[in-house]
C-alpha cells in the first residue's frame, strides 16, 4: 500500500476542508448511509476501508521517537508490532506495521513525521489506522471496534470511510446515472459537484441525515459516490463513500 499517497489524500481533504460542521440531530451515522445507498442500487456489496487519521503533535520525530510512538499504538489496539517497515526522505519520516487485533481485526498502523516547510506547515506527526473489510457485516464491526477504542484518546481525529459494490458485466452509462440517482435519493442527498465521462460517474453530495459533513467554498458535502466499469474483472463497479472516497478510483 502506498501509505504516503494515502496521508497526501487525507491531508489535502483537511486543507480543503476548512470546517467540519455537525447538527445537533443525527438520523444516519456515516456507516449507516453508505449501506443504505449502496443497497437501492442493488449492488453486490464487496466490503471497504475503515480509516481514522490524526495529528499527534507538532513535531518532526526521530525514528527512535517515532518507533515509541508507533509501539504506544500497537499496544492501544492490541496489535503486534514485530513487523515494521520503515522508509524516509527529506520531508518524511514513516514507519508502519500490519496484524490483527484481539478481536481479529485485521489493521495498519502508519505513524509520519514531516519537517515542515518553514512558512505555511509546521513540522507535524501523523497517525493514519487503516482497516480493509469484505463484507458490509465486518465493514459495521470495524467501524464500530475502532471508533470506540481511538476516538477517546484521540477526539480531534476524523474518520473516514467507504464501501463497495458491483455487478457483473458492463451496464450501460445512462444505467450507472439511473443507480447512482437511486443511491442519492435513499439518503435524501443532493448534488453538490458532478463529473460524468463515458467511464466514469463521479457525485459529491450533501445529505441532511448524517450531520456530519465538511464546509468547502460555501457548500456542505458529507457523500461521494462513483460507478464505473472495471473490464479486469468484467463488472460494473459503485463505490460511497463519506466524506470523500479516500482511494484514487
Amino acid at each position: 500500500m502506498n501509505y504516503r499517497k494515502k496521508i497526501g489524500l487525507v491531508l489535502l481533504i483537511l486543507m480543503l476542508a476548512t470546517t467540519v460542521y455537525a447538527w445537533p440531530e443525527e438520523k444516519l451515522s456515516a456507516p449507516e448511509a453508505l449501506v443504505l445507498a449502496l443497497e437501492a442500487t442493488g449492488a453486490t456489496i464487496e466490503g471497504g476501508e475503515v480509516q481514522f487519521y490524526a495529528v499527534l503533535n507538532e513535531r518532526f520525530l526521530t525514528f527512535t521517537e517515532l518507533e515509541a510512538v508507533l509501539e504506544n499504538m500497537a499496544c492501544l489496539l492490541a496489535v503486534s508490532d514485530d513487523k515494521v517497515q520503515k522508509s524516509s526522505g527529506e520531508t518524511f519520516r514513516v514507519l508502519e506495521c500490519n496484524g490483527q487485533t484481539v478481536n481479529g481485526l485485521d489493521v495498519q498502523i502508519v505513524v509520519q513525521s514531516n519537517p515542515g516547510d518553514n512558512f505555511t506547515l509546521p513540522p507535524r506527526t501523523h497517525l493514519l489506522v487503516l482497516s480493509q473489510q469484505n463484507s458490509r457485516e465486518t465493514f459495521t464491526e470495524a467501524v464500530a471496534a475502532l471508533e470506540k477504542i481511538l476516538l477517546p484518546k484521540l477526539p480531534r481525529g476524523q474518520f473516514s470511510y467507504y464501501l463497495k459494490g458491483s455487478f457483473s458485466g458492463e451496464i450501460e452509462q445512462t444505467k450507472r446515472q439511473e443507480l447512482a440517482q437511486a443511491a442519492l435519493v435513499a439518503v435524501e442527498a443532493k448534488i453538490v459537484e458532478e463529473m460524468v465521462t463515458p467511464d466514469l460517474i463521479s457525485l459529491t453530495a450533501y445529505t441532511p441525515l448524517v450531520k456530519k459533513h465538511l464546509f468547502v467554498e460555501g457548500e456542505r458535502f458529507n457523500l461521494n459516490l462513483a460507478a464505473f466499469y472495471d473490464d479486469y474483472f468484467n463488472k460494473t463497479v459503485i463505490w460511497a463513500g463519506f466524506p470523500l472516497i479516500h482511494d484514487p478510483y
